[in-house]
C-alpha cells in the first residue's frame, strides 16, 4: 500500500478514508471491468474524466491496454498498473482477513466479503485496543442487484449530493486533491464497509430506477453511543469503549432513521433531492431532526457547474456551491460554502475545516492544476471562518510540482496554514497573539533501480514560530513474484508539538497509517509479505528510539488474506 501512496503522492496529513483503502484492496482482487469500473469510480483521487474514457472502450480491451490510453489521468494509470501486477484470485467469491495491530494493546479485525452473480455479503468485527468485548463492533450487509435497482440489507449509505445532509463516500478534504472531489455528488445507495462506528445507516436501503428518474429509499434503526439530555442529542461516533464513561455511552441511544431520495439526469444536467428524518431517545428524553437538500449539476464541454443547498428542521440553511472548468492541461475549482452557526445535517459531510458533527463556518476553496509533459503542477488556497458569537478565522494554501520520467519521480512540495487559536476568539489580524501559523517544505525522491529494487528518500521541514521540525525519511523496497520486503528509516528532530512532522508508515495490506512525530527520535521498522494465489500474509514491526529519555516504543502487525 505505501508504493501506491508514494506514486499518487497523497499527502499524510490528508490521506484516503477506510473506505476508498477497502474500494483499492478489493480492486487488487476484481479482474472483471463490469465489477471492478464502479468501484474505482467512487475513489477520491480518480477524475469522472477518467471514468467516461474507461466506460467508453470494449469490454475486450485488457487492462495493459488501458493503461496507455494517453487521456487518463496519471494517478488512474497508476492504480490501473497496480491493479495488472497484483491481481490474485479473481474467479473465487469469498475473501477473509484477518489482522492484529498492537502497541500498548492490541486491536483485532476479522473481515470478509462474500460475492456470487447478483449477491454481495460482506462482515466485519472489530476490537479497538482497551476495550473489553473481543466484539466489541460487528457489521453485516447483504446486497442484491436486481433488474431495476439495488437492496441492501444491513449496514448501507447514502451518498447524496454534495455532503450537507447525506455523506459521499470522500468528505470534501481540503487540499491537493480537492479539485478531483469537490465538483463530483454523491454515488447514491452503498453496503457500508468502514469499521467506523456506528456512523452507518442499519436497516434497509433500495433503489429503483424508472421513467420518472432513479429512486431511493432507506429505513433503520441502530443503538448509538451518546446521551439525550433536555436540548440535544450528543452523540459519540469514534466508537472508543475503554474508559469507564465511554462504556457507560455504549448503545445508550435509540436511533430511528427515514429517507427518501430522487434523482434525473440529461446528457448536460443532473438533478436531485433528499429529504430525512431521525429521531433519538434514551429515557424520559428525545430528540428530533429532520432535513432537505436539493442538488444538481449543469455540464458543458469545459465547464462545470454544481451545488447544494439544505434546509434542516431547526430552520438552518447551509449552501455550498462552485465551478470547474478544464481547458487541455489546464484544471481550476472554485467552491464556496456556509453552513450556519451548529448547522447539522442526518450525516453531514462536506468540506470543512473543523471536523465535528455541528458544522459553523464559511469558506473559499480555489485550486489549480497544470500539466505540461511529465510536470504536474498543482496549487490551492482556501480561507475560512467559523460562524459563530466568538468567530476563529484562517487560511491554508499549497504548491505541489511532481515530475515522472519512466522509473523516478520527484515532487517538492510547500504548505502554509495560520489561523485564530482555539481560544483565541478574535479577528486577525486585530491580535496576532491569538493566530497560529505552519509552515511545512517536503522533498521526495523515488526511484527503481531494478526491477526488484526501489529506493525512496525525502525531507521535511516544518516551522511554527520559533518551534522547528526536521525529518529524514529514507526507505528500501525489494519485490519479487511472490515475496516482498520494505525497509524503513526515519530521524526527526523537532523541538515542539506545533512543529510536528508527519510521514507514512510501512503499511500492510487494507492499511494506510500515517506517523506523527512531535518529538526527536530514530525509527526503525520493516515489513514482510508474502503472496501466492489465494493466500497471503504478511507482518510488519517498528521500533522507536526517543532521545530525550531513550524510551523505546515498539509497534506490530499481522494480517493474512484467503481468497477461496
Amino acid at each position: 500500500m505505501e508504493v501506491l501512496i508514494t506514486e499518487l503522492g497523497l499527502d499524510p496529513e490528508d490521506g484516503l478514508s477506510e473506505e476508498e483503502q477497502i474500494i483499492v484492496e478489493q480492486l487488487m482482487f476484481t479482474p472483471d471491468r463490469d465489477r471492478w469500473l464502479p468501484l474505482m469510480g467512487v475513489l477520491s483521487f480518480i477524475t469522472e474524466e477518467d471514468i467516461i474514457i474507461l466506460q467508453s472502450q470494449e469490454k475486450t480491451v485488457s487492462i495493459e491496454d488501458l493503461i496507455t490510453l494517453p487521456e487518463l489521468s496519471e494517478p488512474c494509470r497508476i492504480l490501473l498498473t497496480r491493479m495488472s501486477q497484483k491481481i490474485i484470485g479473481g474467479t473465487s467469491t469469498l475473501h477473509l482477513r484477518q489482522m492484529i495491530a498492537g502497541r500498548e494493546d492490541v486491536r483485532y479485525q476479522w473481515r470478509g466479503w462474500w460475492e456470487k452473480e447478483e449477491v454481495k455479503v460482506g462482515v466485519l468485527t472489530e476490537r479497538d485496543p482497551g476495550e473489553q468485548d473481543i466484539a466489541d463492533y460487528v457489521s453485516i450487509y447483504v446486497k442484491r442487484l436486481t433488474k431495476n435497482g439495488i437492496l441492501v440489507f444491513g449496514d448501507h449509505q447514502i451518498h447524496a449530493g454534495y455532503g450537507l445532509s447525506m455523506w459521499r463516500v470522500f468528505p470534501g478534504q481540503k487540499g491537493f486533491e480537492s479539485l478531483n472531489v469537490l465538483p463530483r455528488h454523491g454515488k447514491g445507495l452503498s453496503e457500508y464497509r468502514s469499521s467506523h462506528e456506528s456512523w452507518a445507516l442499519r436497516g434497509i436501503g433500495a433503489t429503483f430506477n424508472t421513467s420518472y428518474g432513479k429512486w431511493t429509499a432507506s429505513a433503520g434503526t441502530n443503538l448509538q453511543d451518546g446521551f439525550v439530555d433536555s436540548n440535544n442529542v450528543h452523540l459519540d461516533y469514534t466508537g472508543n469503549h475503554n474508559t469507564e464513561s465511554s462504556v457507560a455511552r455504549k448503545n445508550s441511544v435509540r436511533e430511528i432513521t427515514f429517507s427518501g431520495m430522487w434523482e434525473t439526469s440529461g446528457k448536460e444536467w443532473y438533478l436531485g433531492a433528499i429529504n430525512s428524518v431521525a429521531g433519538w431517545e434514551e429515557g424520559r428524553f428525545k430528540d428530533y431532526l429532520g432535513a432537505f437538500s436539493v442538488f444538481g449539476e449543469w455540464t458543458t464541454s469545459n465547464s462545470k457547474l454544481f451545488g447544494e443547498i439544505c434546509k434542516n428542521s431547526k430552520n438552518n440553511i447551509a449552501v455550498t456551491t462552485g465551478v470547474s472548468l478544464k481547458y487541455n492541461h489546464l484544471q481550476y475549482v472554485t467552491a464556496l460554502r456556509h453552513y450556519p452557526d451548529d448547522f447539522r445535517g442526518i450525516r453531514s459531510n462536506p468540506m470543512a475545516e473543523w471536523t465535528r458533527t455541528a458544522l459553523s463556518e464559511s469558506g473559499l476553496y480555489q485550486g489549480l492544476r497544470f500539466s505540461p509533459g511529465a510536470f504536474r503542477i498543482t496549487v490551492y488556497g482556501d480561507i475560512f471562518t467559523e460562524n459563530n458569537t466568538t468567530p476563529r478565522v484562517g487560511y491554508e494554501g499549497g504548491l505541489r510540482i511532481g515530475w515522472r520520467q519512466k522509473q523516478y519521480k520527484v515532487r517538492l512540495q510547500w504548505k502554509q496554514e495560520e489561523k485564530t487559536l482555539e481560544d483565541g476568539g478574535h479577528w486577525f489580524p486585530e491580535n496576532p497573539q491569538s493566530r497560529i501559523r505552519r509552515e511545512t517544505i517536503k522533498i521526495l525522491a523515488v526511484g527503481d533501480l531494478t526491477s526488484i529494487w526501489t529506493l525512496k528518500g525525502q525531507v521535511v521541514k516544518t516551522i511554527s514560530g520559533d518551534e522547528n521540525g526536521n525529518a529524514i525519511e529514507s526507505q528500501i523496497r525489494y519485490k519479487q513474484k511472490n515475496l516482498s520486503f520494505t525497509g524503513q528509516w526515519i530521524v526527526s528532530h523537532v523541538s515542539g508539538y506545533e512543529a510536528r512532522v508527519y510521514i507514512w508508515s510501512v503499511n500492510l495490506p487494507g492499511e494506510m497509517q500515517s506517523r506523527m512525530f512531535s518529538a526527536s527520535c530514530h525509527s526503525l521498522s520493516g515489513k514482510v509479505l508474502y503472496q501466492m494465489d489465494s493466500f497471503r500474509i504478511g507482518g510488519r514491526y517498528s521500533m522507536t528510539f526517543y532521545n530525550e529519555n531513550r524510551k523505546q516504543s515498539p509497534n506490530g502487525a499481522i494480517v493474512v488474506d484467503v481468497d477461496l
